[in-house]
């Protein structure tokens, strides 16, 4: 399960969520980094070419 956490910090500006292990143990990571942005777009080029390139 995911949900929003933030620290206060200057990392603040960078998506973070709470990663809740199977041992109900909650830890704050950071979701996206500049290469999963990158491959996010990709991703969204490629669905928007299957759905309305052809």
């Amino acid at each position: 399960m995911y949900r929003d956490c933030h620290s206060g910090s200057a990392d603040d500006l960078l998506p973070k969520a709470y990663l809740t292990e199977d041992s109900g143990d909650s830890r704050c990571i950071t979701i996206a980094s500049e290469d999963d942005w990158i491959n996010l777009g990709i991703l969204i080029v490629q669905l928007y070419a299957d759905c309305f390139g052809r």
